[in-house]
Protein backbone atom coordinates (compact mmCIF):
# COMPACT_ATOMS: atom_id res chain seq x y z
CA UNK A 1 0.00 0.00 0.00
CA UNK A 2 1.91 3.10 -0.91
CA UNK A 3 0.59 7.07 -0.04
CA UNK A 4 1.14 8.94 -3.33
CA UNK A 5 0.84 12.93 -2.82
CA UNK A 6 1.38 14.71 -6.05
CA UNK A 7 0.57 17.96 -7.55
CA UNK A 8 -0.98 17.21 -11.39
CA UNK A 9 1.65 18.83 -13.54
CA UNK A 10 -1.12 19.94 -16.32
CA UNK A 11 -1.47 24.04 -16.41
CA UNK A 12 -4.09 25.65 -13.97
CA UNK A 13 -4.99 21.90 -11.90
CA UNK A 14 -5.10 22.30 -8.66
CA UNK A 15 -5.32 18.64 -7.70
CA UNK A 16 -3.01 17.09 -5.29
CA UNK A 17 -3.09 13.95 -3.39
CA UNK A 18 -4.42 11.15 -4.87
CA UNK A 19 -6.33 13.00 -7.37
CA UNK A 20 -3.45 13.43 -9.08
CA UNK A 21 -1.92 10.25 -9.11
CA UNK A 22 -4.56 8.19 -11.51
CA UNK A 23 -2.02 7.69 -13.94
CA UNK A 24 1.71 7.95 -14.81
CA UNK A 25 2.40 8.40 -18.22
CA UNK A 26 5.47 7.16 -19.62
CA UNK A 27 5.46 9.10 -22.64
CA UNK A 28 6.36 12.44 -21.12
CA UNK A 29 7.51 11.32 -17.41
CA UNK A 30 4.50 12.60 -15.78
CA UNK A 31 1.60 11.82 -13.08
CA UNK A 32 -1.55 12.97 -14.03
CA UNK A 33 -4.82 13.68 -12.36
CA UNK A 34 -7.99 12.16 -13.50
CA UNK A 35 -9.09 14.58 -15.35
CA UNK A 36 -5.62 15.03 -17.45
CA UNK A 37 -4.80 11.66 -17.71
CA UNK A 38 -5.93 10.80 -20.95
CA UNK A 39 -6.05 14.93 -22.28
CA UNK A 40 -2.92 16.13 -21.56
CA UNK A 41 -1.94 15.11 -25.51
CA UNK A 42 0.97 11.99 -25.12
CA UNK A 43 -1.38 10.15 -27.21
CA UNK A 44 -3.14 6.48 -26.04
CA UNK A 45 -0.96 3.58 -24.95
CA UNK A 46 -0.40 1.49 -27.43
CA UNK A 47 -0.97 3.81 -30.51
CA UNK A 48 2.45 4.59 -32.86
CA UNK A 49 2.34 8.56 -31.41
CA UNK A 50 2.10 7.35 -27.55
CA UNK A 51 5.47 4.73 -28.10
CA UNK A 52 7.30 6.98 -30.40
CA UNK A 53 7.50 9.80 -27.36
CA UNK A 54 8.06 7.11 -24.84
CA UNK A 55 11.12 6.11 -26.23
CA UNK A 56 12.26 9.50 -26.67
CA UNK A 57 11.54 10.54 -23.02
CA UNK A 58 13.27 6.95 -22.45
CA UNK A 59 16.40 7.83 -24.67
CA UNK A 60 16.20 11.29 -22.62
CA UNK A 61 16.08 10.20 -19.25
CA UNK A 62 19.43 7.41 -20.01
CA UNK A 63 21.39 9.90 -21.54
CA UNK A 64 20.82 12.34 -18.61
CA UNK A 65 21.81 9.63 -16.02
CA UNK A 66 24.53 8.33 -17.99
CA UNK A 67 25.49 12.49 -18.12
CA UNK A 68 26.01 12.70 -14.11
CA UNK A 69 27.61 8.79 -14.09
CA UNK A 70 31.35 8.53 -13.47
CA UNK A 71 32.39 5.10 -15.04
CA UNK A 72 36.04 5.06 -14.09
CA UNK A 73 35.15 5.98 -10.30
CA UNK A 74 32.63 2.91 -10.93
CA UNK A 75 34.93 0.38 -12.16
CA UNK A 76 37.53 2.13 -9.67
CA UNK A 77 35.93 0.87 -6.91
CA UNK A 78 34.61 -2.39 -8.18
CA UNK A 79 38.31 -3.12 -8.20
CA UNK A 80 39.02 -1.76 -4.67
CA UNK A 81 36.40 -3.86 -3.40
CA UNK A 82 37.38 -7.14 -5.50
CA UNK A 83 40.99 -7.76 -3.71
CA UNK A 84 42.45 -4.95 -6.62
CA UNK A 85 41.30 -7.28 -9.48
CA UNK A 86 41.01 -5.18 -12.32
CA UNK A 87 37.60 -4.15 -13.28
CA UNK A 88 37.64 -3.42 -17.31
CA UNK A 89 36.75 -0.19 -18.65
CA UNK A 90 33.30 0.47 -20.02
CA UNK A 91 32.73 2.88 -22.59
CA UNK A 92 30.17 4.85 -22.19
CA UNK A 93 29.67 5.66 -25.93
CA UNK A 94 28.27 1.49 -25.61
CA UNK A 95 26.96 1.46 -22.58
CA UNK A 96 23.54 2.15 -23.77
CA UNK A 97 24.03 -1.47 -25.86
CA UNK A 98 24.48 -3.37 -22.50
CA UNK A 99 22.77 -1.03 -19.74
CA UNK A 100 20.04 -3.45 -18.40
CA UNK A 101 16.89 -1.24 -17.40
CA UNK A 102 13.90 -2.37 -15.10
CA UNK A 103 10.82 -0.47 -14.11
CA UNK A 104 12.70 1.60 -11.41
CA UNK A 105 16.43 0.77 -12.13
CA UNK A 106 19.23 0.79 -14.59
CA UNK A 107 21.58 -2.20 -14.05
CA UNK A 108 25.67 -1.60 -15.20
CA UNK A 109 27.43 -4.44 -15.61
CA UNK A 110 31.04 -4.97 -13.82
CA UNK A 111 33.06 -7.32 -15.58
CA UNK A 112 36.56 -8.24 -14.11
CA UNK A 113 39.69 -9.57 -15.64
CA UNK A 114 38.88 -13.12 -13.99
CA UNK A 115 36.18 -13.34 -15.92
CA UNK A 116 33.48 -12.15 -12.85
CA UNK A 117 30.71 -9.96 -13.33
CA UNK A 118 28.95 -8.09 -10.81
CA UNK A 119 25.96 -5.20 -11.02
CA UNK A 120 25.92 -1.36 -10.31
CA UNK A 121 22.21 -1.13 -9.56
CA UNK A 122 21.03 2.55 -9.39
CA UNK A 123 17.53 4.10 -8.66
CA UNK A 124 16.07 5.18 -12.41
CA UNK A 125 15.84 8.78 -12.77
CA UNK A 126 11.82 9.61 -12.76
CA UNK A 127 8.93 11.79 -11.60
CA UNK A 128 7.18 8.57 -10.97
CA UNK A 129 10.08 8.14 -7.82
CA UNK A 130 9.42 9.43 -4.40
CA UNK A 131 11.30 12.29 -2.79
CA UNK A 132 15.28 12.12 -2.61
CA UNK A 133 14.73 11.18 1.17
CA UNK A 134 12.70 8.18 0.87
CA UNK A 135 14.80 7.28 -2.33
CA UNK A 136 17.75 6.77 0.28
CA UNK A 137 15.56 4.94 2.73
CA UNK A 138 14.80 2.96 0.54
CA UNK A 139 17.76 1.81 -0.86
CA UNK A 140 19.41 1.64 2.79
CA UNK A 141 16.18 -0.61 3.81
CA UNK A 142 16.74 -2.92 0.85
CA UNK A 143 20.21 -3.92 1.61
CA UNK A 144 19.31 -4.20 4.79
CA UNK A 145 16.83 -6.73 3.88
CA UNK A 146 19.36 -8.71 1.78
CA UNK A 147 21.94 -8.80 4.59
CA UNK A 148 18.80 -9.95 6.85
CA UNK A 149 18.14 -13.12 4.01
CA UNK A 150 21.63 -13.99 3.36
CA UNK A 151 21.99 -14.47 7.30
CA UNK A 152 19.14 -17.15 7.20
CA UNK A 153 20.66 -19.03 4.10
CA UNK A 154 17.92 -17.36 1.83
CA UNK A 155 18.87 -17.16 -1.75
CA UNK A 156 20.04 -13.32 -2.68
CA UNK A 157 22.76 -11.90 -4.52
CA UNK A 158 25.89 -11.04 -2.44
CA UNK A 159 25.76 -7.31 -1.71
CA UNK A 160 29.47 -5.55 -2.09
CA UNK A 161 29.09 -2.24 -1.28
CA UNK A 162 26.67 0.42 -1.56
CA UNK A 163 25.82 4.08 -1.18
CA UNK A 164 22.76 6.18 -0.22
CA UNK A 165 23.32 8.94 -2.29
CA UNK A 166 25.97 11.23 -4.62
CA UNK A 167 27.38 12.57 -1.73
CA UNK A 168 28.60 9.32 -0.24
CA UNK A 169 29.16 7.46 -4.08
CA UNK A 170 33.34 7.88 -4.41
CA UNK A 171 32.70 10.12 -6.78
CA UNK A 172 30.41 8.01 -8.37
CA UNK A 173 27.61 10.99 -8.79
CA UNK A 174 24.70 8.66 -7.74
CA UNK A 175 23.58 6.52 -4.81
CA UNK A 176 24.06 2.63 -5.78
CA UNK A 177 23.94 -0.89 -4.73
CA UNK A 178 26.86 -3.23 -5.98
CA UNK A 179 25.95 -6.50 -6.18
CA UNK A 180 26.62 -9.86 -7.29
CA UNK A 181 24.88 -10.90 -11.03
CA UNK A 182 23.01 -14.51 -10.21
CA UNK A 183 22.63 -16.35 -13.69
CA UNK A 184 18.96 -16.98 -14.52
CA UNK A 185 15.66 -15.97 -16.17
CA UNK A 186 12.38 -14.74 -14.53
CA UNK A 187 10.11 -17.16 -13.20
CA UNK A 188 7.50 -15.53 -14.67
CA UNK A 189 8.70 -16.00 -18.33
CA UNK A 190 8.07 -19.71 -18.20
CA UNK A 191 5.50 -20.85 -15.24
CA UNK A 192 2.77 -20.60 -16.93
CA UNK A 193 3.39 -22.80 -19.92
CA UNK A 194 5.69 -25.04 -18.05
CA UNK A 195 4.90 -28.72 -17.49
CA UNK A 196 2.89 -29.98 -14.37
CA UNK A 197 6.24 -31.72 -13.45
CA UNK A 198 8.29 -27.95 -13.78
CA UNK A 199 5.62 -26.54 -12.06
CA UNK A 200 5.58 -28.97 -8.88
CA UNK A 201 9.34 -28.89 -8.64
CA UNK A 202 8.79 -24.84 -8.46
CA UNK A 203 6.34 -25.00 -6.35
CA UNK A 204 7.92 -27.08 -4.15
CA UNK A 205 11.04 -24.84 -3.40
CA UNK A 206 9.08 -22.13 -3.24
CA UNK A 207 7.25 -23.48 -0.08
CA UNK A 208 10.53 -24.32 1.46
CA UNK A 209 11.34 -20.85 0.92
CA UNK A 210 8.01 -19.82 2.73
CA UNK A 211 9.03 -22.31 5.67
CA UNK A 212 11.90 -20.27 6.20
CA UNK A 213 10.63 -16.81 5.81
CA UNK A 214 8.63 -17.79 8.40
CA UNK A 215 10.84 -19.42 11.13
CA UNK A 216 12.72 -16.10 10.79
CA UNK A 217 9.41 -13.25 12.42
CA UNK A 218 9.89 -10.15 13.92
CA UNK A 219 8.56 -8.62 16.99
CA UNK A 220 7.32 -5.47 14.91
CA UNK A 221 5.88 -4.39 11.89
CA UNK A 222 7.67 -2.13 9.43
CA UNK A 223 10.53 -2.10 7.09
CA UNK A 224 14.17 -2.69 8.22
CA UNK A 225 16.62 0.18 8.33
CA UNK A 226 20.45 0.18 9.16
CA UNK A 227 21.88 -2.27 6.92
CA UNK A 228 24.95 -2.85 9.17
CA UNK A 229 22.66 -4.33 11.81
CA UNK A 230 19.21 -4.45 11.08
CA UNK A 231 16.51 -3.52 12.75
CA UNK A 232 12.66 -2.17 12.22
CA UNK A 233 11.94 1.11 11.61
CA UNK A 234 9.23 3.12 10.14
CA UNK A 235 7.78 1.72 6.75
CA UNK A 236 9.01 2.99 3.35
CA UNK A 237 6.64 4.45 0.76
CA UNK A 238 7.27 4.30 -2.93
CA UNK A 239 4.80 7.72 -3.23
CA UNK A 240 5.83 10.77 -1.98
CA UNK A 241 6.51 14.09 -3.44
CA UNK A 242 9.26 16.52 -2.05
CA UNK A 243 7.01 19.66 -1.36
CA UNK A 244 5.31 17.27 0.88
CA UNK A 245 5.96 16.00 4.87
CA UNK A 246 6.66 12.94 5.10
CA UNK A 247 4.20 10.54 7.57
CA UNK A 248 5.53 8.35 9.78
CA UNK A 249 3.84 4.80 9.42
CA UNK A 250 5.29 2.38 12.18
CA UNK A 251 6.65 0.17 13.13
CA UNK A 252 3.49 -1.14 14.83
CA UNK A 253 3.37 -3.97 17.71
CA UNK A 254 0.07 -4.48 16.48
CA UNK A 255 -1.57 -6.23 13.61
CA UNK A 256 -5.06 -3.89 13.67
CA UNK A 257 -2.95 -0.78 14.40
CA UNK A 258 -0.94 -1.08 11.07
CA UNK A 259 -4.19 -2.02 9.17
CA UNK A 260 -6.02 0.74 10.29
CA UNK A 261 -2.88 3.27 9.81
CA UNK A 262 -2.78 2.63 6.28
CA UNK A 263 -6.51 3.16 5.88
CA UNK A 264 -5.84 6.40 7.44
CA UNK A 265 -3.45 7.36 5.83
CA UNK A 266 -5.16 6.70 2.61
CA UNK A 267 -8.08 8.41 3.50
CA UNK A 268 -6.06 11.65 5.37
CA UNK A 269 -4.68 11.61 1.24
CA UNK A 270 -8.10 12.05 0.29
CA UNK A 271 -10.31 13.92 3.05
CA UNK A 272 -9.70 17.04 0.79
CA UNK A 273 -12.33 15.96 -1.68
CA UNK A 274 -15.82 16.93 -0.97
CA UNK A 275 -16.92 13.29 -1.63
CA UNK A 276 -19.95 11.20 -0.38
CA UNK A 277 -18.72 8.25 -1.70
CA UNK A 278 -15.32 8.47 -0.67
CA UNK A 279 -15.77 8.97 2.61
CA UNK A 280 -18.29 6.37 2.57
CA UNK A 281 -15.38 4.19 0.94
CA UNK A 282 -13.85 5.19 4.15
CA UNK A 283 -16.50 3.53 6.22
CA UNK A 284 -16.57 0.49 4.29
CA UNK A 285 -12.84 -0.10 4.80
CA UNK A 286 -13.10 1.12 8.10
CA UNK A 287 -15.41 -2.04 8.96
CA UNK A 288 -13.83 -4.29 6.25
CA UNK A 289 -10.70 -4.35 8.56
CA UNK A 290 -12.44 -4.35 12.49
CA UNK A 291 -14.15 -7.22 11.00
CA UNK A 292 -11.34 -9.22 8.97
CA UNK A 293 -8.55 -8.01 11.48
CA UNK A 294 -8.23 -9.37 15.51
CA UNK A 295 -8.05 -6.33 17.55
CA UNK A 296 -5.29 -8.02 19.95
CA UNK A 297 -2.87 -9.75 17.38
CA UNK A 298 0.33 -8.64 18.73
CA UNK A 299 3.64 -9.93 20.00
CA UNK A 300 3.23 -8.41 22.99
CA UNK A 301 3.74 -12.48 24.45
CA UNK A 302 7.39 -12.49 23.45
CA UNK A 303 6.05 -14.41 20.15
CA UNK A 304 7.28 -12.86 17.29
CA UNK A 305 4.65 -13.14 14.48
CA UNK A 306 5.11 -11.03 11.66
CA UNK A 307 6.68 -11.82 8.31
CA UNK A 308 9.34 -10.28 5.48
CA UNK A 309 7.07 -10.00 2.27
CA UNK A 310 8.28 -9.21 -1.04
CA UNK A 311 5.34 -6.79 -2.40
CA UNK A 312 5.55 -7.04 -5.94
CA UNK A 313 5.86 -11.35 -5.92
CA UNK A 314 4.31 -11.43 -9.55
CA UNK A 315 7.16 -13.74 -10.41
CA UNK A 316 9.63 -11.63 -12.48
CA UNK A 317 11.45 -11.27 -9.30
CA UNK A 318 12.83 -14.67 -8.96
CA UNK A 319 15.30 -16.14 -11.32
CA UNK A 320 15.81 -20.10 -12.15
CA UNK A 321 18.36 -21.75 -13.97
CA UNK A 322 18.06 -24.44 -16.64
CA UNK A 323 17.36 -26.90 -14.22
CA UNK A 324 14.61 -24.81 -12.89
CA UNK A 325 15.90 -24.29 -9.23
CA UNK A 326 15.22 -21.22 -8.14
CA UNK A 327 18.55 -19.60 -7.64
CA UNK A 328 17.75 -16.14 -6.66
CA UNK A 329 14.84 -14.27 -5.27
CA UNK A 330 15.74 -10.03 -6.25
CA UNK A 331 14.23 -6.50 -6.28
CA UNK A 332 13.06 -6.01 -2.34
CA UNK A 333 13.07 -2.30 -2.60
CA UNK A 334 9.79 -1.42 -0.74
CA UNK A 335 9.63 -4.65 1.17
CA UNK A 336 7.65 -4.75 4.16
CA UNK A 337 7.25 -6.72 7.60
CA UNK A 338 3.74 -7.40 7.50
CA UNK A 339 1.26 -9.40 10.21
CA UNK A 340 1.13 -13.13 9.07
CA UNK A 341 -2.29 -13.02 7.69
CA UNK A 342 -0.25 -11.14 4.75
CA UNK A 343 2.74 -12.27 4.66
CA UNK A 344 2.07 -15.58 4.66
CA UNK A 345 -0.46 -15.92 2.15
CA UNK A 346 0.63 -17.60 -1.60
CA UNK A 347 2.97 -15.56 -3.69
CA UNK A 348 1.08 -13.85 -6.08
CA UNK A 349 2.82 -15.51 -9.09
CA UNK A 350 1.21 -18.94 -7.33
CA UNK A 351 -1.89 -17.45 -7.35
CA UNK A 352 -1.66 -16.65 -11.16
CA UNK A 353 -2.21 -13.07 -11.49
CA UNK A 354 -4.57 -12.33 -8.37
CA UNK A 355 -7.62 -10.10 -9.22
CA UNK A 356 -7.11 -10.03 -13.19
CA UNK A 357 -7.26 -13.65 -14.57
CA UNK A 358 -9.61 -15.08 -12.02
CA UNK A 359 -12.21 -11.64 -12.01
CA UNK A 360 -11.08 -10.95 -8.08
CA UNK A 361 -12.75 -14.58 -7.28
CA UNK A 362 -11.61 -15.95 -3.60
CA UNK A 363 -11.63 -19.87 -4.93
CA UNK A 364 -8.35 -21.36 -4.19
CA UNK A 365 -6.45 -22.12 -7.61
CA UNK A 366 -4.83 -25.81 -8.50
CA UNK A 367 -1.35 -24.04 -7.66
CA UNK A 368 -2.27 -22.56 -4.79
CA UNK A 369 -3.78 -25.80 -3.71
CA UNK A 370 -0.17 -27.52 -4.41
CA UNK A 371 1.55 -24.89 -2.76
CA UNK A 372 -0.32 -25.79 0.41
CA UNK A 373 -0.24 -29.38 -0.04
CA UNK A 374 3.84 -29.25 0.05
CA UNK A 375 3.35 -26.79 3.11
CA UNK A 376 1.09 -29.19 5.08
CA UNK A 377 2.50 -32.64 3.84
CA UNK A 378 6.16 -32.55 3.16
CA UNK A 379 6.93 -29.62 5.66
CA UNK A 380 4.26 -30.40 8.34
CA UNK A 381 3.56 -26.83 8.48
CA UNK A 382 -0.14 -26.95 8.41
CA UNK A 383 -0.67 -23.73 9.99
CA UNK A 384 1.19 -21.95 7.00
CA UNK A 385 -1.10 -24.30 4.91
CA UNK A 386 -4.07 -22.70 6.15
CA UNK A 387 -2.79 -18.98 5.90
CA UNK A 388 -1.77 -19.79 2.21
CA UNK A 389 -5.19 -21.41 1.18
CA UNK A 390 -7.35 -18.76 3.08
CA UNK A 391 -5.21 -15.26 2.53
CA UNK A 392 -6.49 -14.30 -0.81
CA UNK A 393 -8.49 -12.08 1.15
CA UNK A 394 -6.26 -10.29 2.89
CA UNK A 395 -4.39 -9.58 -0.32
CA UNK A 396 -7.68 -7.71 -1.45
CA UNK A 397 -7.82 -5.87 2.10
CA UNK A 398 -4.75 -4.54 1.55
CA UNK A 399 -4.86 -3.53 -2.17
CA UNK A 400 -8.62 -1.92 -1.03
CA UNK A 401 -6.73 0.12 1.60
CA UNK A 402 -3.97 1.40 -0.92
CA UNK A 403 -7.04 2.74 -3.29
CA UNK A 404 -8.88 5.58 -4.68
CA UNK A 405 -12.09 5.28 -2.20
CA UNK A 406 -15.37 5.62 -3.57
CA UNK A 407 -13.52 5.29 -7.52
CA UNK A 408 -15.48 2.42 -9.54
CA UNK A 409 -12.44 0.56 -9.59
CA UNK A 410 -13.02 0.63 -5.18
CA UNK A 411 -16.72 0.05 -5.79
CA UNK A 412 -17.34 -2.14 -8.63
CA UNK A 413 -14.24 -4.59 -7.90
CA UNK A 414 -12.80 -4.07 -4.24
CA UNK A 415 -15.86 -3.97 -2.50
CA UNK A 416 -18.05 -6.79 -3.80
CA UNK A 417 -14.96 -8.68 -3.39
CA UNK A 418 -14.58 -7.90 0.33
CA UNK A 419 -18.21 -8.48 0.92
CA UNK A 420 -18.21 -11.64 0.01
CA UNK A 421 -14.87 -12.55 1.59
CA UNK A 422 -17.00 -11.39 4.59
CA UNK A 423 -19.73 -13.47 4.04
CA UNK A 424 -22.01 -10.63 3.74
CA UNK A 425 -25.42 -11.01 2.44
CA UNK A 426 -24.77 -7.71 0.70
CA UNK A 427 -23.90 -8.10 -2.76
CA UNK A 428 -22.89 -4.75 -4.57
CA UNK A 429 -21.94 -1.19 -3.31
CA UNK A 430 -25.21 0.40 -4.10
CA UNK A 431 -26.72 -2.23 -1.68
CA UNK A 432 -23.93 -1.37 0.98
CA UNK A 433 -24.47 2.41 0.88
CA UNK A 434 -28.14 2.32 0.79
CA UNK A 435 -27.97 0.48 4.21
CA UNK A 436 -24.88 2.91 5.12
CA UNK A 437 -26.11 6.18 4.22
CA UNK A 438 -29.09 5.24 7.16
CA UNK A 439 -26.60 3.65 9.86
CA UNK A 440 -24.71 6.66 9.28
CA UNK A 441 -27.14 9.60 8.82
CA UNK A 442 -26.21 11.18 12.26
CA UNK A 443 -22.21 10.92 11.56
CA UNK A 444 -20.78 14.44 11.34
CA UNK A 445 -18.43 14.40 8.60
CA UNK A 446 -20.82 12.68 6.39
CA UNK A 447 -23.62 15.01 7.26
CA UNK A 448 -21.30 17.95 6.09
CA UNK A 449 -20.75 16.42 2.95
CA UNK A 450 -24.38 15.77 1.81
CA UNK A 451 -25.35 19.50 2.97
CA UNK A 452 -22.40 20.71 1.04
CA UNK A 453 -23.70 18.50 -2.26
CA UNK A 454 -27.01 19.88 -1.63
CA UNK A 455 -25.92 23.45 -2.15
CA UNK A 456 -24.38 22.56 -5.49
Amino acid sequence: MSIPQRRCPAPGCESKGYQAVAWYCEACDEVFCEVHDATHGCGVPGDDEYWDRTMQTRSIILHKFLNGLDLRALTKRASVLNGGCECLPIDKDTLDETLMSGGQHFLVPLDFRTGERWLARFQRPSNQRPSPAMCQQALLSEVAVYKFLASIDFPVPKIFDYAMNEEHSYGIGYGYILMEQMNGFPLSSIFDGASQETRTKILREAAALQVKLAAHPFHAIGALHEPDAPQVGTLTLSWLDAEFEQPSLGPFAHSSEFWEACLHNTWSSQAGVADIDAYLGFLFMREAVAAMIPSDTSSDSGNPQFILRHLDDKGDHILIDDDNNIVAVIDWEYSWIVPKELGLTAPLWVGEDIGINDEYSLQICPAEREFASFLRDEFARPDLAVLAETGRKYYYLHRACGAVLGSNDFCDHDVPTLLRALGSQTASWEEWKTAALERYADDEKLCDLRERQSLV
